[in-house]
């Protein structure tokens, strides 16, 4: 199963997808995380950040929050919207924090699953987002506790999803 998990900058994304691996196996990287390592590191560096290396670029990253959407645009032509997409993919089972529309439009089709993680209640909305949540995504609200937003998922994952109810982490919320 390919899931995208979209939403708000500080919205809970990582958070979200930490669970899911925890609860279903699903595996995950960060769109900044794999952004940084494919491509993003090295272009800083040839054009003077100084960086000792990979981690410090991407703890960095929400300094720079305009740059890194600029250089993922780039990255991605007009005629290959997907290929930071396509790359993830290949290296996790959910891509999480896409923020250009059009790479939405161009690679939703990868995906069997579309999460929107909502925090607005608590955080406001990400200037760099240009993709409006539609009626097509699963909403899942994280204006709550952690419990909640357990309780939250499992809620929302459709039921051809299975886990071990034993080691689920989600139990001791149901």
């Amino acid at each position: 199963m390919k899931v995208l998990i979209l939403g708000h900058g500080r919205h809970g994304k990582d958070t979200v997808a930490e669970i899911l691996e925890e609860a279903y196996g699903l595996t995950f990287q960060s769109s900044s995380r794999a952004a940084c390592e494919i491509f993003i590191y090295k272009e800083l560096c040839r054009s003077g950040f100084d960086y000792e290396d990979i981690e410090e670029c991407y703890t960095d990253r929400h300094n720079h929050r305009e740059l890194w959407k600029e250089m993922i645009t780039r990255y991605n032509p007009p005629d290959h919207k997907e290929r930071l997409c396509r790359q993830i993919l290949k290296r996790s089972d959910c891509y999480v924090g896409m923020r250009c529309q059009l790479e939405y439009e161009a690679s939703k089709k990868l995906f069997d699953l579309v999460l929107w993680v909502d925090a607005l209640k608590r955080h406001p909305k990400d200037p760099t987002m240009t993709i409006e949540r539609d009626e097509s995504m699963i909403c899942i609200d994280n204006n709550g506790s952690l419990g909640q937003l357990k309780l939250n998922i499992l809620a929302a994952m459709p039921m051809e999803i299975t886990y071990d109810k034993d080691s689920n982490p989600l139990r001791e919320h149901s």
